[in-house]
């Protein structure tokens, strides 16, 4: 006890030990820093962006030249190849100037398309989509096609016929489409015309491609030993396609634009808009690009209207000012070996600079150092044990923040508040400790950080709700010793708690060997439905390695079936005034509950309900099921089995990615679920019947097999809506 009294007649209060000097040296400091760093930030800002801006418009002129240097190449060996001089004949395919096409096209992966005009106004042109939605869509490219060759060739008569073949890559015809008279002739466009008067290729200014309906540019030259032009095209795309690799800055913004003031591309935007059917009135001339002032950025109007204001000047890095706030940027040209009239700005703010200059960042470690080594050595104790001892409590609460709760608290002090706070946290990381073993520990951390107490009630909000359970549990708990199946159970719940866990899952209770767990309470989660159906999935994975393991050592295995479904519901907490429960409450709960009941009826793993796929049925592999009405569900609805990831959402784990068979099967089940619904029962048995030849471990197909014997044999009325009524759960 005397001992004890000792000690605390010699704790002090924090802030009457440390406060005063500390606010003094630091103030001082402070002021120090800061106007040594505003005295040199700009200059050196200025030196470190001119650099860096110089090297983006080098490179920028590099890839330019490489990429239209390339294609002028290309246009200047196509032109001399005898084969291009050979008019086309019907859809083209057996042309003469088609298999170099092709070459030409594959050997550049950045070029539209290939096509040669003729005198005749006849034409041959070969594109590759290569995925390009807008490419596909102008052309109406169907699946599978990797080539579109478009043909205007001249009949018996003289009459003009144009051709769309589609070619896949094995060159095979996998559409066709044609049209009289149609309405594009190659010899009035600008590209053509200005090619039959040079000599030499050449580059067209940007104009809109006739059928996509895109801003590009073509280099093209007249057919040596033929009457025609022969032309390469890319769209504008391209160039923002580069630009977007340039990041000289956190904010910096890099652009291509031309002496009309016409902006050509940007960094992470995509081709410039055009008006509707822009270039089609008079082809001869290029599209009207939007200009730097139409499109609502102030900073890029200043950069070229500065620029443009005195051309010809040696470039240099430029500061502007602009709404208070300081820019940097530098013009330079580009393409002026190719004979172009384009120039690229670099622009940043003057504070993406001046937080990282190495003699700055000296200076001030200096100008520190000599503050405090002016101050008392006291104060250097003093502070370094304060800042050990606050160190450590940070570590504790960081620890108590991330449930780290094992090791007890060990931080002694003088300081009266130091040791108080010390032995606070101690009590709360062991109350935290047990409390977080008997409710979810989202929970918990919600009541940790808010410092409310938990109140009876709930407020109704949308949430996305799991149920899991195992199959044939009641035959293996009785096969089971206790003991055994109470250590597997645990181990169970243990590996699918743990995955919930991480995809921001809340396991709301255990219930015998069921899971209910929610997503969007007690914290807020705007994506909650994806993260549900990835956790799922991994889940999934988890339980069958699970499974797999137990299996090699003779330990009969669990079998998981999943429900989910999403919608509103009641969320709070339930019980009385000495123990409540968080938990939810509705109809929601009770659906996503039926649906894993109904993985037993269709034999599949994971079911979930038709307000799921509509959420993001467009980010996971889904088919639908079946539409049922569940035992005491007041209305039908839609259930569909979650199969895998789409492939290429950059927010979810690729591993859970679907593969080629899963979309095999979902492809094959679609077409056959679609006859299904049409009332065709002998056609949709047979569609059936054919997927499981393909896949023969697909029981849901059994399901629907049987479904549509019966129904041939007895059909449903013309009342059927294609609703599965269940009587029972």
């Amino acid at each position: 006890m005397t001992v004890e009294h000792d000690i605390r007649r010699y704790r002090i209060r924090l802030h009457v030990g440390i406060a005063t000097i500390f606010v003094v040296i630091v103030t001082a400091l402070t002021a120090v820093v800061i106007w040594n760093n505003h005295q040199e930030a700009s200059a050196a800002a200025l030196r470190t962006a001119d650099q860096l801006f110089h090297e983006i418009a080098a490179e920028t002129d590099e890839r330019m030249n490489g990429m239209l240097g390339a294609i002028k190449t290309t246009v200047d060996v196509a032109s001399a190849l005898p084969s291009l001089a050979q008019r086309p004949r019907y859809d083209g395919l057996s042309s003469e100037p088609l298999e170099a096409m092709i070459r030409l096209l594959e050997a550049r992966p950045y070029i539209f398309s290939v096509f040669v005009g003729y005198a005749s106004g006849e034409w041959i042109q070969v594109s590759a989509p290569r995925g390009d939605a807008d490419v596909s869509a102008a052309f109406q490219v169907p699946d599978g096609a990797e080539l579109v060759i478009r043909t205007i060739s001249l009949d018996r008569d003289g009459k003009r016929h144009q051709y769309l073949r589609y070619l896949d890559a094995d060159r095979h015809v996998v559409g066709a489409r044609s049209e009289r008279d149609p309405a594009y002739d190659p010899r009035p466009r600008g590209w053509y015309v200005n090619a039959i008067a040079a000599k030499d290729a050449l580059f067209s200014e940007p104009f809109v491609f006739f059928r996509l309906q895109k801003p590009g540019i073509t280099a093209s030259r007249r057919l040596i030993g033929g009457s025609g032009v022969v032309g390469v095209a890319i769209t504008l795309s391209n160039f923002a396609d580069f630009l977007s690799d340039l990041n000289p800055s956190p904010n910096a913004s890099v652009f291509l634009f031309d002496s009309q003031a016409q902006v050509l591309a940007r960094q992470d935007e995509p081709a410039p808009t055009v008006p509707p059917g822009a270039g089609e009135a008079n082809p001869s001339e290029p599209a009207g690009l939007p200009k730097a002032d139409e499109l609502g950025d102030p900073i890029l109007e200043a950069v070229v209207r500065d620029a443009l204001a005195a051309p010809g000047g040696r470039p240099a890095t430029k500061r502007l000012e602009l709404d208070g706030r300081t820019y940097l940027a530098r013009v330079e040209p580009v393409g002026l070996e190719l004979g172009l009239d384009q120039f690229v700005a670099v622009v940043a703010p003057l504070s993406d600079f001046t937080g990282h200059i190495e003699r700055m960042q000296r200076r001030s470690i200096v100008a520190a150092l000599v503050a405090l080594a002016v101050a008392l050595p006291l104060i250097f104790v003093i502070a370094r044990r304060v800042a050990a001892k606050l160190a450590a409590l940070a570590t504790e609460a960081d620890k108590v923040r991330a449930f780290e709760l094992e090791e007890p608290v060990e931080v002694e002090s003088l300081f009266l508040e130091v040791h108080n706070l010390s032995r606070a946290f101690g009590a709360m990381k062991q109350a935290v400790s047990v409390f977080g073993r008997y409710v979810p520990k989202a929970l918990v951390r919600e009541i940790v950080q808010s410092g409310t107490a938990p109140e009876l009630g709930g407020q109704r909000q949308e949430i996305t709700v799991l149920f899991t359970d195992i199959a044939d549990f009641t035959r293996i708990a009785e096969e089971t010793a206790p003991e055994d199946l109470m250590l597997r159970t645990s181990e169970y719940f243990e590996a699918l708690g743990s995955v919930l866990s991480r995809h921001r899952g809340v396991v709301d209770k255990y219930i015998g060997d069921a899971i209910m767990a929610l997503w969007n309470a007690p914290g807020r989660d705007d994506d909650h439905v994806a993260h549900a159906c990835a956790a799922v999935l991994a889940c999934r994975d988890v339980s069958r390695e699970l499974a797999d393991s137990w299996s090699q050592r003779a330990i009969p295995p669990f079998q998981t079936r999943f429900g989910l479904h999403c919608g509103e519901a009641v969320v709070g907490n339930l019980g009385g005034a000495d123990r409540i429960d968080f938990t939810a409450v509705g109809g929601t709960i009770n659906l996503a509950s039926r649906l894993e009941a109904l993985n037993k009826r269709y034999g599949t793993e994971i079911l979930v309900s038709g307000d799921i796929a509509a959420r993001v049925g467009d980010r996971f592999v889904m088919r639908r099921i079946d539409r049922v009405q569940p035992v005491g569900v007041a209305s039908p609805t839609d259930i569909y089995e979650l199969i895998a990831l789409r492939p290429g959402d950059a927010d979810l784990p690729e591993e859970m990615a679907a593969g080629q068979a899963d979309r095999e099967l979902c492809a094959l089940w679609d077409r056959a679920y679609a006859i299904y619904l049409d009332r065709d029962w002998q056609g949709a048995l047979a569609a059936f019947e054919a997927l499981l030849e393909r896949f023969p471990q697909d029981a849901p197909s059994r399901a629907l097999v049987d479904r549509c014997r019966a129904f041939a044999d007895s059909p449903p009325g013309p009342g059927w809506d294609g609703v599965t009524r269940l009587s029972r759960k």
